[in-house]
């Protein structure tokens, strides 16, 4: 596993120490309200870096000090390795906009995916005793179990905002059926009078 990868899944496995209140710590870099200034690519990268740093900072302060180092003595591998952050940083921040719920969900994801990846290393070494690797196992089958449980809660949880959508759909199509002339000839009237849009 190369440092970059290896600071991704340590700054991922810290996720559990980011509580409701500190995500928004990381999220503000983002903006939120209003109409601010348009920004230059510059401008816009930069929010990126600061963002996944606070990322770091809040939830893996070792992979902040290892990145802090990276970015004055290897730039290239510090951009790498903020640039494979970043999706989860937008990922996240986009999950806690939609539901609190799903977003204490994919953190508790995280952390147990997390811990399977450190039991599973320490299982690899070869001086561990069969007492040591037994325990080992059944720890990592019950991490495992528990990340199975919180994926299959999260997979439902999609289903449901799919279903919801599905049935806002149909109840749209049997309004538009019912008032079908009404909005016909208003099409028609938009079509001649104004500059309409494509859509309706």
């Amino acid at each position: 596993m190369n440092g970059g990868k290896r600071f991704l899944i340590m700054a991922l496995a810290g996720c559990v120490a980011l509580s409701a209140s500190a995500l928004p710590a990381f999220c503000q870099a983002a903006g939120g309200g209003g109409s601010p200034p348009a920004r230059t690519a510059d401008q816009r990268r930069q929010d990126d870096i600061d963002r996944v740093m606070e990322f770091f900072r809040l939830t893996q302060p070792d992979v902040y000090d290892q990145a802090l180092a990276l970015r004055g003595s290897n730039p290239a591998r510090f951009d790498r390795l903020i640039m494979g952050a970043l999706p989860t940083v937008n990922r996240l921040e986009a999950i806690r906009r939609k539901s609190q719920q799903l977003f204490d969900l994919s953190m508790q994801d995280l952390q147990l995916g997390y811990q399977s990846l450190r039991i599973a290393q320490r299982l690899k070494r070869t001086d561990l005793s069969d007492a040591d690797r037994a325990k080992l196992t059944a720890q990592l089958q019950a991490v495992v179990a528990a990340e199975f449980e919180v994926q299959q809660q999260i997979r439902q949880m999609e289903i449901n905002d799919l279903q919801q959508k599905v049935q806002d759909l149909d109840s749209q199509v049997k309004g538009r059926e019912m008032d079908q002339e009404n909005i016909i000839q208003k099409r028609v009237r938009d079509l001649v009078e104004r500059n309409p849009r494509l859509e309706w």
